[in-house]
């Protein structure tokens, strides 16, 4: 081991010392060595020139200043060296357990008593606060931060306090003054009501006469002149539109008061849908549209007739108005997986999808220059929900409308 130790040291001079630790039969052995070199005084000797005789008559080696000329070499047994060194060892490690457990004893003390109590009681009494109980307190403790944070959260908890009961009071105001405001709105509702009521009725009486003698007339157009009976059909016809208008606001007068009714009666769909074709083919050919009625429809619907007719007429009359004359119009009905839809097709300009939500929306009009109140579709979709029925509507620009009343039952053999 030594010879290759010097081997190792000779073979490189900047190594200041080699160490081994090795076991040799059964005992384990720790090596040393430190490297000399040749100095000054040592030339005298072991100098130049190699082969002379020194002072005690031996030859030199020839050496030179600095070269490799051995080593110090140390050897210890090391068996009880490492056993003293693995009680040391293990006894070192058990008092540096025992100091990590009163460390953390003593931190766990520590923070249990200066963070985590005091903290337990800031949650504490965030549940109160939570619960509308501001009664908050200071906690006093060793932690300087823990003691800042609840002065905080007290100070926090007053002014939420007085915000608090601030609060109570303004929505107690603004409560008393909603309610003097719903009451007044209800009364001046219930006043224009009554208001648009009597003056539909009373126009309505006067209008309805104007009308039956109307059609008196013209049941004798024999004997009239051609320029006479078209314009007692522009009188009928103005008439009509205006009698539908009045109907309508009537109707809307009732369901916004609560007073309107259903009369529900066995309706034949083949009279009802004629009874429309006649009432809208002189409007539809005033204004060059084709209207037509699909043939051959039958069946009885359980439905309030009146209120069907209003429905139906309103979204004809919306078709006739809006289709440029050379359009068509189609009325038919369809049922469907058990159920009934009545459609209205159209021609027209159709309807720009973002404008889609909007059209059953009281007075609301795309073209503010054409003429109506904006109340029919809003009308027909609320007659719809009163009997229980669903009005549905699809529409593209340039493609035309078409407007769906969905049934869901009360009609037979249709």
């Amino acid at each position: 081991m030594e010879k290759e130790m010097l081997k190792e040291l000779a073979a490189n001079p900047k190594k200041q010392e080699l160490y081994r630790n090795i076991e040799r039969d059964g005992h384990r052995y720790f090596y040393y060595m430190k490297p000399l070199y040749m100095e000054e005084p040592c030339l005298d000797c072991h100098g130049e020139p190699m082969g002379a005789r020194d002072i005690a008559g031996y030859p030199k080696e020839g050496y030179k200043l600095g070269d490799f000329a051995g080593a110090i070499s140390l050897v210890v047994p090391a068996d009880n060296l490492q056993i003293e060194f693995e009680r040391k060892l293990k006894g070192n490690f058990l008092l540096f357990l025992a100091f990590l457990g009163t460390i953390g004893l003593f931190s766990y003390t520590v923070i249990k008593n200066t963070i985590e109590e005091p903290l337990k009681e800031i949650v504490a009494m965030t549940g109160e606060v939570a619960t509308g109980n501001f009664k908050t307190k200071v906690i006093e403790t060793n932690s300087r931060e823990i003691k800042e944070l609840s002065e905080n959260f007290h100070q926090m908890a007053q002014k939420l306090k007085e915000l608090y009961h601030n609060l109570e009071e303004k929505v107690k105001e603004r409560t008393l003054e909603l309610a003097r405001t719903n009451e007044e709105l209800a009364r001046a509702n219930a006043f224009k009501s009554e208001i648009i009521a009597m003056v539909s009725h009373e126009l309505k009486t006067p209008l309805t006469s104007i009308l039956a003698f109307g059609e008196i007339l013209l049941a004798d157009s024999e004997n009239l002149l051609p320029w006479q009976k078209e314009y007692l059909e522009d009188i009928m016809e103005s008439g009509q539109e205006l009698l539908k208008q009045i109907e309508t606001l009537l109707t809307m007068a009732k369901i916004e008061a609560g007073k309107i009714t259903v009369s529900y009666s066995a309706v034949n769909l083949k009279e009802f849908f004629e009874q429309c074709f006649k009432f809208y083919k002189n409007k539809a050919r005033s204004r060059r549209v084709s209207l037509k009625i699909k043939p051959n429809i039958t069946g009885i619907l359980i439905t309030d007739e009146h209120k069907l007719k209003l429905i139906l007429g309103n979204i004809i009359g919306n078709a006739i108005k809006f289709t440029p004359p050379g359009g068509k119009i189609s009325v038919g009905v369809r049922k469907i997986f058990g159920r009934l839809y009545i459609y209205v097709k159209d021609s027209g300009p159709g309807i720009a999808t973002e404008d889609l939500p909007n059209i059953f929306n009281k007075f609301w009009r795309k073209d503010q220059k054409v003429d109506g109140t904006g109340l029919g579709l809003t009308l027909a979709k609320d007659l719809c929900e009163l009997l229980g029925y669903e009005i549905k509507v699809k529409s593209k620009l340039g493609r035309g409308s078409s407007f769906y009343i969905v049934i869901k039952e009360g009609f037979s053999d249709v």
